[in-house]
């Protein structure tokens, strides 16, 4: 949920059965697009952008690392490409011709 930077996990093997994930650390507030890594990584894509992990099949979760990419773009969407995060930053502020900008998060702890 994007402004309450609460994750929720829906179990569609239990009826979509939706549960509250209790995310540890950092918040997730502004959260926009959400790309799923492996069955234990999620990136979160904001201002900043998360890597969130969880070990417990997403009970509780941590944020383990941050990206932020250019300040005056918003950052909407995450997608996966061998093996690494490429953000889609929407519109902003320094490129007047250019409606989106991607770039490659390179998380840090």
């Amino acid at each position: 949920h994007t402004f309450s930077g609460n994750l929720f996990k829906v179990d569609v093997g239990k009826g979509d059965e939706v549960k509250l994930v209790e995310v540890v650390g950092r918040s997730l507030s502004f959260g926009d697009g959400l790309e799923l890594l492996s069955p234990t990584k999620l990136v979160v894509a904001g201002n900043p952008t998360r890597l969130v992990e969880s070990s417990d099949d997403w009970e509780t979760a941590t944020v383990v690392g941050t990206f932020k990419g250019p300040g005056h773009r918003l950052t909407t969407a995450a997608t996966l490409k061998d093996g690494k995060v490429y953000l889609n930053h929407m519109f902003g502020l320094g490129y007047p011709r250019k409606k989106h900008v991607l770039v490659e998060a390179v998380f840090s702890s």
